[in-house]
């Protein structure tokens, strides 16, 4: 991951890439890690765009990333797909990727974004968040469309704990106990007069933002 801070101490502007410049040649043996960054970066790239369904988890980074602008604001919930956000979704501005790492607080990316929308208005936020994660939070919808605040709630549905699932399974206990049902997400953003709600994969659901909706919600 790449981070580039915007500001120093004091708060004056900082160019993004002066951090790194400073560094350049200062570095002993600096080439040695070209090599590994190159085969990171290669892992990364496996199979992001790969186009199948369900999307593998390295195909909806892939396409966040493509259509977030780099200011864009990026607002994790807790699940699978987190980790995968986390090794794979490469910032290029300070604190782009939001997340409650060690804490692991189902339920805190709505609210999350809710925050950073309202901080930082002219900026797109987007929330990413599983269904049993965005159903812990799902009422603070009405908060969002009630501030008319410019955001996307992307919900990644499995109808099932996945994370705790996948535990349980390979801890090899039987599988009981973490699924579960939905309501049609759909019409649950309908009822909340949400007019951008769209049933689409992660792409298509981003490509759907219009600035004059308070909010849109898309599902993969």
């Amino acid at each position: 991951m790449h981070i580039v801070p915007l500001r120093e101490r004091g708060g004056a502007h900082v160019e993004p890439g002066s951090h790194l410049r400073r560094l350049e040649g200062r570095l002993p043996k600096a080439g040695t890690l070209l090599p590994l960054r190159e085969r990171i970066l290669a892992r990364v790239a496996n199979r992001a765009e790969e186009s199948r369904y369900p999307l593998s988890p390295q195909r909806i980074v892939h396409d966040v990333r493509q259509v977030m602008p780099e200011d864009g604001i990026v607002c994790l919930d807790n699940g699978m797909y987190k980790i995968w956000f986390a090794r794979n979704y490469r910032t290029r501005v300070a604190n782009t990727l939001l997340l409650d790492n060690a804490l692991a607080t189902m339920g805190a990316g709505l609210p999350s974004a809710i925050m950073a929308a309202m901080l930082n208005p002219t900026r797109r936020v987007l929330a990413v968040c599983g269904d049993g994660g965005f159903m812990m939070n799902s009422q603070e919808l009405e908060t969002a469309v009630r501030l008319k605040l410019n955001l996307v709630v992307l919900i990644l549905q499995d109808n099932a704990y996945g994370m705790i699932r996948w535990k349980q399974a390979a801890d090899g206990y039987p599988d009981f106990g973490m699924t579960f049902g939905n309501p049609d997400f759909v019409l649950y953003a309908l009822a909340l007069r949400d007019r951008r709600a769209v049933g689409l994969s992660a792409l298509g659901a981003m490509r759907t933002w219009a600035a004059d909706s308070p909010i849109g919600l898309g599902l993969s």
